[in-house]
């Protein structure tokens, strides 16, 4: 197994540990969910949307030794992620118009 395997089994145990429930699962439940929220921050750009999402779930993944479910559920620390992700490429669309 190489070594980027390695890291990635690795940060799927911490997710599990964290979150209670495998990556996949929580992907499964709340992708769809989270490409309607961002795509009404997106001017209902399902494509836009859909990166953000994917994105989202990413930055989650990468950071999930952050989470803290004591302090809060799941969801909403992916949705607060999302919200962030779509802020800022909103702030950057609006940079490159100018």
């Amino acid at each position: 197994m190489n070594s980027k395997a390695i890291l990635f089994n690795e940060q799927e145990k911490v997710f599990r540990e964290r979150t209670g429930k495998d990556f996949s699962s929580l992907y499964k439940k709340y992708y769809p969910k989270l490409v309607y929220f961002t795509s009404k921050m997106c001017d209902n750009d399902v494509q836009k949307a859909e990166d953000i999402s994917t994105d989202s779930f990413w930055v989650a993944f990468e950071k999930i030794d952050k989470y803290e479910k004591d302090k809060s559920q799941f969801s909403t620390w992916l949705f607060t992620i999302a919200k962030n992700l779509a802020l800022q490429d909103i702030k950057n669309s609006k940079k490159t118009m100018s």
